[in-house]
């Protein structure tokens, strides 16, 4: 069996480039960026060079100091937003998201359009900064989830791991993924995360009363971010 030489990035672009723009297809709104052509590669893929972080990327639109279009204002899920350092972590934009396609939207019909993925698969590196030395460990997570709607964030099929936010959590207060939280697994089932725990202050606790244990201090960890 021939197998075909590993292209160059320099080709594969070309290649994007000759493509129709049907072979190209974003899901909305990504397709329409003020500016460009529909389905255009070139505002988030152009201005940054290969191997810019995902976050930087989705940051030049949804940052705070924005440098291709102005775009609704987040923040990335990162200690050094969070926390008090008593836990280093930082997930990439894509942990969650795909920034291309609607793949949640599309598995089940629904309209939430929010680049949810259909799977989570991560590896996440956490530093316990409570300890001395500080202890470094890469917890994997890789399951399927279901959220179509703000009321979904926990889905109340009695699994936490399939959860958007549980799935990740293996140190918090509360909502660990495998239901083992130390001051209780249940804290406000059913609500909406975002109405205390806000995308654009990258999910720190910002209402009174939060998840217990002093708020979100330090990030992924029970004495800290604690939800």
């Amino acid at each position: 069996m021939r197998f075909c030489p590993v292209a160059s990035p320099l080709l594969l672009v070309s290649l994007a480039i000759a493509l129709p723009s049907t072979a190209l297809a974003i899901d909305p709104p990504h397709d329409q960026i003020p500016g460009y052509a529909t389905n255009d590669c070139a505002p988030c893929h152009s201005s940054h060079g290969f191997g810019t972080p995902a976050s930087e990327i989705c940051l030049s639109c949804h940052g705070e100091s924005w440098t291709v279009v102005e775009a609704p204002l987040q923040a990335t899920h990162a200690d050094y937003i969070t926390g008090t350092g008593n836990y280093d972590f930082e997930l990439e934009c894509t942990a969650c998201h795909d920034p291309h396609y609607q793949r949640q939207d599309n598995m089940y019909g629904t309209s939430y359009g929010m680049y949810i993925k259909t799977t989570i698969s991560e590896n996440i590196t956490v530093t316990d900064n409570t300890v001395s030395p500080p202890e470094t460990e890469t917890v994997a997570i890789d399951a399927d989830i279901r959220f179509t709607s703000s009321s979904e964030f926990d889905n109340d099929d009695g699994d936490p791991s399939n959860d958007i936010c549980n799935v990740c959590h293996t140190l918090t207060n509360h909502h660990q993924n495998d239901g083992t939280a130390p001051g209780g697994q249940d804290h406000h089932n059913g609500w909406d995360c975002t109405s205390c725990h806000e995308h654009i202050n990258g999910f720190a606790q910002s209402c009174g009363g939060g998840m217990g244990g002093g708020g979100m201090g330090g990030g992924m960890g029970g004495g800290g971010m604690s939800h």
